[in-house]
């Protein structure tokens, strides 16, 4: 049997510890240290990070419950940012969870750029003299816009 370390992801300095979870064996193969959890907390379901994993258990096993489910789409933490958030909660004095989050990848992944092509479907010189003429009008409507504004105010 295996047991889970977990970072309750409520930023309040009274929660701010490690509580331990029995892991289900189906969990087994796919868990791992850095990963964001569902867990039942009190009479609720909370998400949490695995900061550690044991074979010893820190309580009393009927004391304990299972982890409920590993979250599909997060992003996992480093174990080097781990200790990293460590460091920061032990000098600066916030709380794991916050600590965990500062140092957290933003997004698991980024969103390809899209190119796109514009085909004009007239001449190149057409399209030069429309846009001569749109920048006339656009030149035309604020000279007068700015000749009906008071001086004082330009």
């Amino acid at each position: 049997m295996k047991f889970a370390g977990v970072i309750v992801d409520i930023s309040h300095e009274q929660l701010d510890k490690i509580f331990q979870y029995i892991i289900p064996e189906t969990m087994l193969p796919e868990l791992e240290i850095g990963m964001k959890v569902q867990i039942p907390f009190g009479k609720t379901k909370r998400t949490g990070y695995v900061v550690d994993i044991s074979d010893e258990p820190e309580i009393d096993i009927s004391r304990m419950k299972s982890l409920i489910g590993i979250c599909g789409h997060s992003v996992t933490i480093d174990g080097r940012m781990i200790k990293l958030a460590n460091w920061i909660k032990n000098h600066y004095g916030s709380t794991m969870n916050q600590a965990l989050k500062l140092v957290m990848p933003v997004k698991e992944k980024v969103r390809n750029i899209e190119k796109k092509t514009i085909h004009l479907l007239i001449s190149k010189e057409e399209a030069e003299e429309y846009a001569k003429e749109a920048w006339n009008l656009l030149l035309r409507f604020y000279r007068k816009v700015l000749s009906s504004v008071p001086f004082f105010l330009i």
